[in-house]
């Protein structure tokens, strides 16, 4: 269970006056995006990434965590999953396949309290390319920002890439990795921006040097 925790003291130094706590782990973050595939001849899947609330100093990065993976073959109960996951782990933004009208379309039918964001990229013939690129740099050994976790299938499921077409992963084939890729992305190729508020705007003051000259 994630709750959204409010700060009692505002934050000025470029972080959410909010975050998410998870109570199992105790972990803080500050974003819960999450990449869905649709199923197509493997099942369709969906990864939960959390960006840490707190900056690795040695990485200088927000690490990002694995909070769940699922997977049915059965569009429907994809779309069942994506909106208990909505309430259970406050996730802000799922990312993805728009142009699968039929499941699209289903999703509509269901009246899903969740909307599906274009995932970054997913229209570039080059797509596959940049997402591994990413997943490879966040997971090395040497910069390790994105953690699995031991119950994670994923670094299986990469595993099988070396002797795979890349093109492939944005496919059915590798709905686990394309998912992931969505999710990661978003977080990766967007920067966290902290809304402004207006005790935080710079306010007119006479006195300002330079002010009226």
């Amino acid at each position: 269970m994630i709750n959204k925790v409010t700060l009692a003291i505002p934050n000025f130094l470029g972080q959410p006056d909010t975050y998410y706590l998870d109570k199992e782990t105790g972990r803080k973050y500050r974003r819960i995006h999450a990449g869905m595939q649709w199923p197509g001849s493997s099942p369709g899947a969906l990864v939960v990434l959390g960006e840490d609330f707190e900056m690795d100093t040695v990485l200088d990065e927000h690490p990002i965590w694995i909070l769940a993976e699922y997977e049915n073959r059965n569009p429907s109960d994809i779309v069942a999953r994506c909106q208990e996951l909505k309430g259970l782990m406050l996730v802000e933004s799922f990312f993805g396949d728009q142009s699968n009208r039929p499941m699209m379309a289903l999703m509509q039918s269901s009246k899903a309290n969740f909307s599906l964001s274009k995932a970054p990229f997913i229209d570039d013939p080059n797509a596959h390319e940049t997402y591994l690129a990413i997943i490879r740099e966040k997971s090395s050994a040497t910069h390790k920002v994105l953690n699995f976790g031991k119950n994670s299938v994923l670094p299986a499921k990469l595993a099988t890439l070396t002797s795979v077409p890349n093109r492939r992963i944005l496919g059915t084939d590798f709905p686990h990795i394309a998912a992931l890729s969505y999710a990661l992305a978003s977080l990766v190729l967007r920067p966290y921006e902290k809304p402004i508020k207006y005790h935080e705007t710079a306010s007119y003051r006479p006195l300002d040097p330079g002010v009226g000259m």
